[in-house]
């Protein structure tokens, strides 16, 4: 497996982040949206969260363009 590279960090309260990593695999693309959270010094991350496969990335970033369209309010 490639080196991992910290896309962007989403805070969530002390010790706690939700994290998104990019990253290469034996030629494939992958992304990794997961919560760490710290222990002591040190972050470690936690079964929850979800890895998305290169033939998901455009359904993903269609589901969130679609989601911030959205209204703020829904009637």
């Amino acid at each position: 497996m490639d080196r991992k590279i910290l896309i962007t960090t989403f805070g969530r309260e002390p010790g706690k982040e939700i994290r998104l990593f990019a990253w290469h695999h034996r030629g494939r693309r992958y992304m990794d949206l997961r919560t760490w959270i710290l222990i002591g010094d040190k972050w470690t991350p936690t079964k929850s969260g979800v890895t998305f496969r290169e033939h998901e990335f455009s359904r993903l970033s269609g589901g969130v363009k679609l989601a911030s369209d959205l209204p703020a309010k829904v009637a």
